[in-house]
Order: C-alpha cells, then sequence, then structure tokens
C-alpha cells in the first residue's frame, strides 16, 4: 500500500475528476448520513484531479476532510491506483453518466466491491456477458 496510512480494506474508494456529472457532491451527502463512528472506522478516499468543481464542492471537502472521515489524495500517479483500489473495502462511482467509466472494471478487476448507479452496473453486466460468452465459445 502506498503510504497513505490506509489500512487494508478498512477504506471506501472513490476515483473521479471533480465535476458535476460525477456526483461526488451526492455521495458526501450520503456518507455524512452514516454513523460517525463508522465513517471515521472506514472513512472515504477520494482521488482524482480537480475537473471543473465548483467552490460548494470544495467546501464540502474541505469540511469532510476537517471532520476526519475523508481523505481527499488528490491526484494518484496511474501506476499506483491499483493498490488503492485492491485495499478498499469499496469502489464507489456515483457519477450520474459516462462513456465506459474504467474505474469500475479496475475495481472488479481488483476484486473490489462496487457500488454504482443501476445504469453503469446494468451496461458492464452486458459487456462483460459477452466478453465472457466469447471466451467459452473459444474454449
Amino acid at each position: 500500500m502506498p503510504a497513505s496510512g490506509l489500512r487494508f480494506k478498512q477504506y471506501a474508494l472513490c476515483v473521479s475528476t471533480l465535476e458535476p456529472r460525477k456526483n461526488i457532491d451526492l455521495l458526501l451527502k450520503a456518507y455524512r448520513l452514516l454513523p460517525i463512528l463508522l465513517r471515521q472506522a472506514k472513512p472515504l478516499v477520494l482521488i482524482g484531479s480537480a475537473g471543473w468543481a465548483g467552490d460548494d464542492l470544495k467546501q464540502a471537502i474541505a469540511n469532510a476532510v476537517a471532520e476526519g472521515w475523508l481523505i481527499h489524495l488528490g491526484f494518484v500517479d496511474e501506476q499506483l491506483l491499483p493498490y488503492y483500489f485492491a485495499g478498499a473495502c469499496s469502489f464507489i462511482y456515483p457519477s450520474k453518466y459516462e462513456g465506459f467509466g474504467l474505474p469500475i472494471i479496475e475495481a472488479i478487476a481488483s476484486g473490489t466491491a462496487v457500488i454504482a448507479n443501476d445504469i453503469l452496473l446494468r451496461c458492464y453486466v452486458k459487456f462483460l456477458s459477452k466478453k465472457l460468452s466469447m471466451l467459452i465459445q473459444k474454449a
């Protein structure tokens, strides 16, 4: 695990650019509803570049960091991301829409549970089912 003080399977992870369509504001509001002891025991780790986040989102991130349940790492080198995915107890991807959204595939490949909106998950299930079917037909 990269030097960040995180404990294996003791954090939830979100990897996303900070912009409105990514729904990070909704994720922070939902995580805030969890009991404080749970939030502190399993903090949310947010990885991603600033994008075009508004002042409200930046303030919400700062408040959550100050309350001790959000660890905002900002940009993380691509080579280190697999360690964060594998070390997380869950990967949360609240995006409203995506072209494809590779972080979900990265989380699945790491064996980490994925929490995402149902439209994205249905697309991935369909995609993975087709790939699995193709592999079975070749065997």
